[in-house]
């Protein structure tokens, strides 16, 4: 969810999190690795990729935890907020 105060003062800006995933598909030890601005859209960010659920990676038939992945969390004004009513 865009933060409010960043929508009213038409700050836009990404966010890296790096973190794990587990063998049910949960996103595990989420942190900020970058964002920009800072303290601006982190908590949001955060937010957004905790609540991400995976397919497990598998090798040979068992399901696999996979760590250190890097995703880029972009807050853009022009895209009228398209992911918070999923």
């Amino acid at each position: 969810v865009y933060p409010a105060d960043a929508r009213a003062a038409g700050i836009q800006g990404d966010v890296i999190v790096r973190y794990d995933v587990s063998v049910d598909g949960t996103v595990r030890n989420a942190q900020i690795e970058s964002e920009d601005p800072p303290g601006v859209f982190d908590e949001a960010a955060l937010a957004a990729v905790r609540s991400w659920k995976y397919n497990p990676q598998v090798k040979d038939g068992v399901r696999q935890a996979v760590r250190n992945i890097l995703s880029t969390v972009r807050f853009r004004l022009d895209d009228e907020d398209r992911y918070d009513d999923l």
